[in-house]
């Protein structure tokens, strides 16, 4: 792409690079223009003409050359002529890009040249940190204790980067209890990446390893040592309980081998004194249940009995009440939660209360209680309350219902569950919901901001309203805001006009990658989102900024693309024209 007014491209007259020899395709894997060192390269492969191989270890050799010796290397290695000595040679090529290439072919001849794993081994001193990084993962397929060794050197060194983590966790699943006993004997509490280490490595265990493996760790994690204060305690604890929720995504049945922690994970909850292991405890508890009676009946009466007690934390009567959500479909104690939904009581324990309430209620009662008590609600409690509306058709036609009858605002929906209603799979209730929350005249606001591109923005400016309406789902050349939609930086070559129409209309384009997905769940959940990433057995779902969910296969029952922005239309009613206007000349810079 060039300007209309520029010169026609002479780089290409008169190139003819298929009748070139051998030798002179050689000295074209240096060239500076990529296009004639990938085709080069290309040719030399496809001839796969043995008598160019002289030239390609001379270019090897090139010191002045680095692009040439790194083709030159792979083109070797196509035409299966790379011995180990030119490998070895190129671990130590001064340039960091040629080692991490060089690692890359020493783990494919690992097998046949084992003598490779000495030169390997002695690089974990690297100074650059993609060498280390590459190394890290190739050391994986070296399954020895000097492996191990070397392996830890770089984590330890590098665990600050979460993909450093991942990559010493790829190794063989045999040695993760060993790395994590390595990892709790240099743990540091303030330094946070230890914890997510710990947590990993306990996931693969509560994912992969046997029953029996599990509660040893489950019972060291709950064990409370006043003395030594094991911070290690409560990651490990929440990585079990994402091992095993990943592993009844696979198969519900596999959780009734944890059975026999109920009790323990009970009395941790009630008698434990630090607040993350009790809170640990009961995520592993929702997840594997209380089928005990005995233990559930006992469990939920020490329960209310600690909620009711004023005496008590706030943060101790709060998580009684979040306990109480695993009597799920229950009606006994629906007058007590509903007593704690008083503005005298403080925030958390109604916040706390309110959602055990919606977790608990199995029919449509509770969403009518909710719209009773809408006008006493606070904007948070408002905010959770609106969770309990999508659980079932019904209950969305009562929200929409209210928000028809001006009960409910439509701005207190936020952008999520406004996609998701105006996505509904039900025909009538999607209608409905476009015509309620997309109304707006398009046409007049569009003419109302033409206006906007004849108006001087200020930079300045324009980032503070970013940072108050478009930060919390976009970054600008990945820094100054939430990693959720498309990057913002990439547009500040668009014309105004251009930006301002997909602002103002955000289902005009909808960029790949970022199209909101609906998910039915078997059980008749349904969830939204973008699709992260997918793998053979489960699609991993970003319901909104900072959120994961992992979904097995199995357990998905339909799976379509809903065709709109994640991105809510509205900001017009949000920020005026001179807003607007600085918005686009904080987009538009080039910085």
């Amino acid at each position: 792409i060039s300007p209309t007014t520029a010169p026609a491209a002479e780089w290409m007259k008169g190139l003819k690079l298929g009748d070139e020899t051998s030798d002179q395709l050689v000295e074209k894997l240096s060239s500076p223009n990529i296009w004639w060192r990938i085709n080069a390269q290309r040719l030399l492969v496809d001839r796969a003409d043995k008598l160019s191989v002289p030239s390609l270890i001379k270019m090897v050799e090139n010191m002045d050359a680095p692009m040439g010796r790194l083709h030159a290397l792979w083109t070797l290695e196509a035409l299966n002529q790379l011995d180990t000595d030119i490998i070895i040679k190129s671990l130590q090529d001064p340039v960091p890009g040629i080692r991490e290439n060089a690692i890359k072919l020493a783990e494919i001849h690992l097998p046949q040249s084992p003598t490779l794993s000495k030169e390997l081994l002695s690089m974990t001193k690297d100074p650059d940190a993609k060498v280390r990084y590459q190394l890290l993962l190739t050391l994986g397929f070296i399954n020895t204790p000097q492996s191990a060794q070397a392996r830890n050197e770089i984590l330890f060194k590098d665990m600050n980067d979460k993909w450093v983590q991942i990559a010493a966790i790829s190794a063989s699943s045999s040695e993760t209890a060993e790395l994590l006993k390595v990892v709790i004997s240099k743990y540091k509490a303030d330094v946070p990446a230890f914890a997510s280490l710990v947590k990993r490595l306990t996931t693969m265990v509560g994912m992969s390893e046997s029953p029996e493996t599990i509660h040893k760790l489950i019972q060291t994690a709950v064990t409370h040592d006043p003395q030594q204060g094991k911070l290690w305690q409560a990651p490990m604890l929440e990585g079990i309980a994402m091992g095993i929720e990943g592993r009844k995504s696979k198969s519900a049945k596999s959780i009734n081998k944890f059975k026999n922690e109920q009790a323990l994970l009970v009395n941790t909850f009630f008698d434990n004194p630090l607040s993350d292991i009790r809170k640990a405890s009961l995520q592993i508890l929702k997840i594997i249940g209380i089928d005990n009676k005995d233990i559930a009946k006992k469990a939920i009466e020490k329960a209310v009995l600690i909620a009711k007690d004023e005496k008590l934390p706030v943060e101790k009567r709060a998580e009684a009440l979040n306990f109480m959500s695993l009597q799920s479909g229950t009606q006994e104690h629906m007058g007590l939660l509903k007593s704690f939904l008083t503005p005298e009581e403080q925030f958390p324990i109604q916040l706390a209360a309110l959602r055990t309430l919606i977790t608990t209620s199995s029919d449509n009662s509770i969403c009518h209680y909710l719209l009773e008590q809408w006008p006493t609600l606070t904007p948070g409690l408002r905010d959770a309350s609106l969770n309990a509306f999508f659980a079932n058709p019904e209950r969305v036609a009562l929200l929409l219902d209210a928000i028809e009858s001006g009960k409910v605002e439509p701005t207190s929906l936020g952008w999520q569950r406004t996609s998701q209603l105006m996505s509904n799979s039900d025909e009538k209730l999607r209608n409905k919901a476009r015509f309620l929350l997309a109304r707006d005249d398009e046409d007049q606001v569009s003419k109302d901001y033409q206006k906007v591109l004849q108006m001087k923005g200020d930079e300045i400016k324009g980032m503070t309203v970013y940072m108050q309406h478009c930060s919390m789902c976009h970054q600008v050349r990945g820094k100054i805001g939430v990693e959720y939609g498309p990057d913002l930086g990439t547009v500040h070559n668009w014309l105004s006009k251009n930006i301002m129409a997909n602002v103002l209309n955000p289902n005009l384009s909808i960029a790949g990658g970022f199209d909101l997905w609906a998910v039915e769940l078997k059980n008749g959940e349904a969830i939204q989102g973008l699709i992260a990433s997918e793998t053979s057995d489960a699609i991993t779902l970003r319901p909104g900024p900072g959120e994961k969910k992992l979904i097995s296969r199995q357990d998905i029952k339909s799976l379509r693309s809903v065709n709109i922005s994640a991105m809510p239309s509205g900001l017009a009613k949000e920020i005026n024209q001179q807003q607007m206007a600085d918005l686009l000349a904080y987009l538009r810079q080039n910085k």
